[in-house]
């Protein structure tokens, strides 16, 4: 099974998942009397009925299909219905791990030796067999890339010593030191058990669609639409009811909100439409289901450390101090969104908002700040200003906080040339530090901090300020290891109050992302990131 010519993106899978993911009208993630973890609602007595095709529409293009080596969430949602992991995300609470190709799975006392017992009988779409080869060959891909392959993720897996297999339906990791977050790691569907063989013979999965998950690949039309059928002999029975999932591709944003409108599609994914589009359908489709999601999702400034004047910690404070981040929740994201730093706001780990408000660069009013921005300037020697350059993603609903960065930077004297760039050219640049500063949004994709705070590691692919502190790396590691949760909130405390003092990036905000879905669409759970319950296991079609 191979994905044909380009890979222009479609993924229902997540969605929907996302979709009920986010179903929230504010931080708590979830819609008014729902909460997080909630299957949404059904009519009472109802039971899930098998058949019928999900139709949904997404917007952005993917890499390709290789989600190992993938960064944008384009690649992962097309495709997530397709795999399975090693241990899985409970489908009603994302914050309890499951058995997935993994039956059952024990630790030992140390908390140092993980050994999972996989299922039996388990086949991969193209018939081959499942092993703890395939398993081991996956995560040995992600912690130690071969040379030529991205790992964006890699840095989340170091406590990994090693990986045996000491028979085919067994795998036995062995790691350092105790790792608190090591299975939510491997839960992770970024983290998909790839099939061994055909990577082997294709050299990745940039073009190939294989797994042993509740879908099959069915087809690709470039630029159209992607498609899986259900896997008949799908290792859990009676599972999944859809008997498929269409995923459209509409990038024009005008395009997807009328398709959602006029009933043509289902459900449409994160991000999907404007607060505008959104009300609009409030107001003329009430029975339609128009949520937003707080707390996952970030608009963020990177300054590229490699480069002068970045390198310089007086001009990264200066834009820092000058950037006035309630008004661009206000402006940019049209008031949806929160003021946060590194960890979302939502979170135990957050530094208080209180807090926040009160230090530089936060506070209102700006004056101050922006007296002191240009000092700082004045003081680095560039007291007139420079030209530098901003790269940002080519899609609608990105401009807006790009050229809202590039006015705050205007209040500076610093000219910054906005450069769009579409999904695959974007990453390409990003991994290559191809940029002076980066204007971008990211969502955490797991709940554990290790997800966020790995982006200022020193030589983890997705540390995009090439940002490098020896103390911090050792706090990461130290925060890892960590089991007493009260002690762990003390070394990322202190973390988050470093990377306050050193600048490798802003967060501007905690953005909301609006999608909608229609009442016949049942059985989908709110995920807590936006890769949880990309696979549709439990959704169904009602009347």
């Amino acid at each position: 099974m191979q994905a044909k010519k380009r890979f222009v993106a479609v993924s229902l899978v997540v969605i929907l998942s996302l979709l009920l993911a986010s179903c929230a009208q504010g931080p708590g993630g979830a819609p008014p009397g729902q909460k997080p973890g909630a299957p949404t609602a059904t009519t009472k007595g109802e039971q899930p009925r098998s058949g019928g095709t999900l139709n949904v529409s997404g917007r952005l293009s993917p890499e390709h299909w290789d989600v190992h080596q993938a960064g944008s969430a384009a690649s992962l949602w097309p495709v997530g219905p397709v795999y399975s992991s090693l241990v899985r995300y409970n489908w009603e609470n994302n914050e309890k791990i499951e058995a997935d190709l993994a039956e059952k799975w024990a630790v030992s006392q140390d908390s140092k030796v993980y050994t999972f017992n996989l299922r039996q009988g388990v086949k991969w779409h193209d018939g081959k067999p499942f092993t703890s080869a395939d398993v081991k060959f996956s995560l040995d891909r992600i912690r130690k890339p071969p040379q030529g392959v991205a790992s964006p993720r890699k840095a989340l897996m170091q406590s990994i010593k090693d990986i045996e297999t000491p028979d085919a339906s067994t795998v036995k990791i062995t790691t350092d030191y105790a790792d608190a977050s090591l299975l939510t790691v491997i839960a992770m569907p970024w983290n998909f058990i790839f099939p061994k063989h055909v990577i082997e013979e294709k050299k990745d999965m940039k073009t190939s669609v294989v797994g042993t998950g509740p879908f099959m690949f069915k087809n690709y039309s470039a630029g159209v639409s992607f498609e899986v059928v259900k896997n008949p002999d799908y290792f859990v029975k009676g599972l999944p009811y859809l008997d498929g999932i269409t995923r459209y591709y509409l990038t024009d944003s005008a395009k997807r909100f009328a398709a959602f409108r006029a009933g043509q599609v289902d459900a449409v994914e994160y991000g999907s439409f404007t607060a505008t589009q959104a009300d609009q359908l409030t107001k003329e489709l009430p029975q339609v289901k128009v949520v937003d999601q707080r707390g996952v999702c970030w608009t963020s400034l990177y300054f590229n450390m490699d480069k002068k004047p970045w390198n310089d910690v007086r001009v990264r404070k200066a834009v820092s101090l000058a950037f006035d981040r309630q008004t661009e929740i206000k402006i940019a994201l049209e008031n949806r969104g929160d003021m946060g730093w590194v960890m979302p706001p939502t979170s135990m780990y957050a530094l208080p908002q209180a807090e926040l408000e009160k230090l530089p660069g936060f506070r209102q009013p700006k004056d101050a700040d922006v007296t002191e921005a240009k000092k700082l300037l004045a003081d680095a020697g560039l007291a007139s200003g420079f030209k530098t350059d901003m790269v940002w993603r080519a899609e609608a609903r990105y401009e807006p906080t790009a050229t809202f960065s590039q006015n705050q930077f205007g209040k500076l004297g610093i000219d910054a040339q906005l450069r769009s760039l579409e999904t695959a050219p974007l990453f390409d640049t990003m991994a290559k530090g191809g940029f002076d500063t980066l204007n971008f949004q990211y969502c955490i994709t797991m709940t554990d901090p290790n997800d966020m705070l790995a982006y200022f590691v020193g030589g983890d692919p997705r540390n995009y300020s090439r940002y490098k502190d020896a103390e911090y790396d050792q706090w990461f590691k130290d925060q890892s290891s960590t089991l007493d949760t009260a002690k762990r909130k003390e070394i990322i405390t202190k973390m988050q109050r470093k990377l306050l003092d050193t600048v490798p990036a802003i967060v501007l905000a905690w953005h909301a992302h609006i999608m909608g879905w229609y009442p016949k669409v049942r059985g989908f759970v709110p995920g807590l990131t936006i890769s949880n319950n990309v696979d549709y296991l439990k959704a169904w079609l009602g009347g």
